[in-house]
């Protein structure tokens, strides 16, 4: 017998804000608006954690944003 596959990490999207207000779903999406192309996440991921630019903008986790 054959297990489906199992799609992605199992790991739930997490919206992400652009310094310009606009909002992603995920980080896919954002890599996707800032160069074009996915294969770009890990960029975006470490301009959140550390603050610098990933892209042309800065980024943070939306639902850092609220707090």
């Amino acid at each position: 017998m054959n297990k489906p596959r199992k799609q992605g990490k199992g790991h739930p999207k997490r919206p992400v804000i652009r310094e310009d207000g606009t909002r992603f779903d995920g980080i896919g999406e954002a890599s996707l608006s800032a160069y074009g192309s996915f294969g770009f996440e890990s960029n975006i991921r470490r301009s959140i954690r550390t603050g610098c630019r990933a892209g042309w903008y800065r980024w943070k986790w939306a639902d850092e944003e609220q707090e």
